[in-house]
């Protein structure tokens, strides 16, 4: 499944946990996510499955888990 990002952005009130994350996983490939404590990592796993509102767009295979689950 291809998973696509564009502008991606999160605040918890005044925090910015996530600004302008641009991003292209192709179908089929590996990717990690590595970071210090407190820098989003677990913030952009939740917006790509859907969890969580955010600014900018998500989509999986062309579809946005928000409203398409």
């Amino acid at each position: 499944m291809r998973i696509e990002l564009e502008s991606v952005r999160r605040r918890f009130g005044s925090v910015v946990a996530l600004d302008g994350i641009d991003l292209c996983l192709a179908s089929g490939s590996r990717t990690a996510l590595v970071g210090p404590n407190g820098s989003g990592k677990s913030t952009l796993i939740r917006i790509v499955c859907g969890l969580i509102g955010h600014e900018g767009r998500v989509a999986i295979d062309g579809l946005d888990p928000l409203t398409d689950r």
